[in-house]
């Protein structure tokens, strides 16, 4: 009996100390897998059980920390990218407002500087004609105004030419340079024709200036003889009359003025006189005819 509880101990602690032996981790030899060297069965399977190092679940804190610490970097930054991005299209868009500003602005000024330009034109215009106008009154009150009046008629008949003579007059305040002047004596209708031109007078005079308030005499002779028919229409009154005409070229301030005139002479007893070759003193009426007399 004895030796029968003594074996069953022996037993107890054999199968104790092989338990305790499989359940504590095995290391193996170099080169050596744990499957080479533990090896179960089916019915009594090896369990291997990892332990995990000592410092296991501070690594894992550090580690989820690390996580932690990404995630809140990536959300910064995300949020950062997006206030970057809103910037830039807030600094693009002021950028553009600040840009359509300034094209306006400058329109605006440019607008300004023409309406400026063109009122400084206007102004400079307006004075320019102001002293244009200023100067043309001052020539137009002290320029030269020359005149010239047939006034005699000198005997003649029909075997002497007629001669008339005429007064030329500066009535301006300045004197008149460079006067030429020239007149011719003929008999024509009377009353003139409507759109009657008198045959064109040559200059022939010798140029002279004219002063102030003086006059001189010029003197024309017919270029033909009268015939007494033709006299004899023009004392009567008949359709004719002999005329005097012509044109007087000078210059004031520098520009050419001229001053054409014509008178003819109404048919009277003193002109009957005049014709048949009588040397008085008689009272001749000189009209101005309807043409041929202006200036400029």
């Amino acid at each position: 009996m004895k030796k029968i509880i003594l074996g069953l101990v022996t037993l107890l602690l054999t199968s104790g100390v092989i338990s305790a032996e499989a359940n504590t981790p095995q290391t193996a030899h170099p080169g050596v897998s744990i499957q080479d060297t533990v090896r179960g069965t089916e019915q009594t399977p090896f369990i291997v059980k990892v332990q995990p190092p000592q410092n296991a679940q501070e690594n894992d804190a550090k580690d989820e920390a690390v996580r932690n610490e990404k995630a809140i970097e990536d959300k910064i930054l995300t949020w950062a990218t997006v206030a970057l991005a809103i910037c830039t299209a807030g600094l693009w868009f002021a950028t553009y407002r600040l840009g359509a500003e300034a094209q306006k602005e400058s329109t605006r000024q440019a607008e300004e500087i023409k309406k400026s330009l063109e009122i400084a034109r206007a102004s400079a215009k307006a004075a320019r004609d102001s002293v244009e106008t200023m100067k043309s009154n001052a020539e137009m009150e002290l320029r030269a105004y020359v005149s010239s009046n047939p006034d005699w008629i000198y005997s003649f008949d029909k075997k002497n030419r007629a001669r008339m003579r005429y007064t030329i007059t500066n009535h301006g305040k300045t004197t008149a340079y460079n006067l030429r002047h020239a007149a011719a004596v003929d008999i024509f209708p009377y009353p003139l024709p409507p759109g009657f031109a008198f045959p064109d007078t040559t200059i022939l005079s010798a140029s002279v200036s004219l002063f102030v308030g003086q006059s001189f005499f010029g003197s024309i002779e017919a270029d033909r003889l009268f015939a007494q028919s033709e006299i004899d229409a023009c004392v009567a009154n008949n359709g004719f009359r002999i005329y005097c005409y012509g044109i007087v070229e000078y210059e004031s301030f520098g520009e050419k003025r001229t001053t054409r005139f014509c008178r003819s002479i109404v048919g009277s007893d003193n002109l009957r006189k005049v014709s048949s070759n009588i040397t008085k003193d008689l009272d001749i009426t000189y009209e101005i005819a309807a043409t041929n007399n202006d200036s400029n």
